[in-house]
């Protein structure tokens, strides 16, 4: 039987691999990367997330500072677990390392193109699922000063948004603080959901206004987890409203598209939450001067009526006086009236009485030859009899005369 060694098979196999001298574009996804010196990959190809292809695939040195040099901050992005990428290679085999890829070329447009892909997907998502404007439901405060802030504290979007609001030219004092978070790469998605988390979980309170999550620009690459679905469903979910200030001029992010707020760079969120303090205050202000003004007119109506009803008062006053003093007038011409003849009456009464008393006067009855008789100083009363020896006193007009009764059947 005719056999062959594992190394004659491997050079066999060398020398077929060598005579395609060719290199091909591939579709693959790179499921792990160990980046050095050199760049060695692990590719694989899934249907349905189960792999049904797999390769090693290497970048050597050289190579790999080529495409730094190309993509610049696009590199780190591209290579990395996860991304499905389209690469220019080379089939190498060796006898004793076995069947390798090299990489020379990888083209950055088709990998923008998968996250295209995916970052539509990641819209219809959350479309069926109704979180697409789930945000834009929560009532955003026309005052934001207590603001929670999801960023990387050394980014340069993060000084820029908290200088802007501590410089701001109206002297509004805001109140930050920071949940730090990285915002690219792979702990990226993981931190800002946590991140998300705990800032909500800390206000059961209303301890803050806001959440703004913001970083300092870059490429698309760089925005790719704002895509992530897992993000932004949870920025949708989130009890606290959500201002995006990521960073990018062209392009929106998912993130963007769930937000309460969406504003380009983290300065336009600052610039943002300033102008609302300043339009609360200008209508404050503006309320302000309208009820000082409301109340100036009122005052000055309500002086005219008090005015108007013054002289209403002056004039009914006057009047009332006037009638008064009519009838306080005809009431003491009635009263003198009525009292000058009382006063005749009066003495007409007092001369008929003189003349009575004159009438009754006993001198002008003893005139008439009448006399009177007293007894022990009083007038002697007719029915009162007199006994014998009583002393009595007779008077006449001319004369006293002083008697002694002595018998008392006499009677003087």
């Amino acid at each position: 039987m005719k056999y062959f060694t594992l190394l004659q098979l491997n050079k066999s196999v060398q020398k077929l691999v060598n005579e395609i001298n060719r290199d091909f574009w591939i579709v693959a996804e790179i499921s792990q990367i160990q980046l050095g010196t050199h760049a060695y990959l692990e590719l694989v190809q899934k249907e349905n997330e189960k792999i049904v292809a797999k390769s090693r695939a290497n970048i050597w040195r050289n190579q790999l500072i080529v495409m730094q040099q190309k993509l610049g901050a696009d590199f780190e992005h591209l290579l990395k677990a996860g991304s499905k990428v389209l690469l220019k290679v080379v089939v190498n085999f060796h006898e004793v390392h076995g069947m390798a890829l090299l990489v020379n070329e990888i083209d950055a447009s088709y990998t923008l193109g998968e996250l295209e892909k995916r970052r539509q997907e990641t819209i219809l998502a959350l479309e069926e699922e109704g979180l697409m404007d789930l945000q834009k439901e929560i009532y955003l405060p026309r005052v934001c000063q207590r603001v929670a802030i999801i960023s990387s504290p050394t980014a340069a979007g993060y000084s820029d948004f908290v200088n802007h609001l501590a410089q701001n030219a109206y002297q509004y004092q805001f109140h930050l603080t920071l949940f730090p978070s990285t915002v690219q790469g792979e702990r990226a998605e993981n931190e800002l959901i946590q991140q998300i988390s705990e800032a909500n979980r800390q206000n059961p309170t209303k301890k803050f206004d806001c959440l703004v999550i913001i970083r300092g620009g870059g490429s698309k690459l760089d925005m790719e987890v704002f895509n992530s679905y897992q993000l932004c469903a949870e920025i949708a979910h989130s009890n606290l409203p959500v201002l995006t200030g990521i960073g990018h001029q062209r392009d929106t992010s998912v993130a963007d598209m769930v937000a309460n707020h969406a504003l380009k760079t983290p300065t336009a969120v600052a610039d943002f939450l300033i102008q609302q303090l300043l339009h609360f205050e200008s209508d404050l202000v503006e309320t302000f001067n309208s009820v000082v003004l409301q109340s100036q007119m009122l005052l000055q109506e309500t002086d005219m009526e008090l005015n108007r009803t013054g002289q209403v008062v002056e004039r009914l006053a006057n009047q009332t006086i006037a009638k008064t003093d009519l009838k306080l007038s005809n009431l003491e011409f009635a009263v003198n009236s009525l009292a000058k003849r009382s006063l005749r009456e009066c003495a007409t009464n007092v001369s008929h009485l003189e003349r009575q008393i004159e009438l009754l006067n006993p001198e002008n009855i003893l005139k008439k030859g009448y006399s009177i008789t007293y007894k022990e100083g009083k007038p002697l009363n007719p029915t009162e009899k007199i006994m014998a020896g009583d002393e009595i006193t007779t008077f006449t007009f001319a004369q006293k005369i002083e008697s002694v009764v002595g018998n008392a059947e006499e009677r003087v």
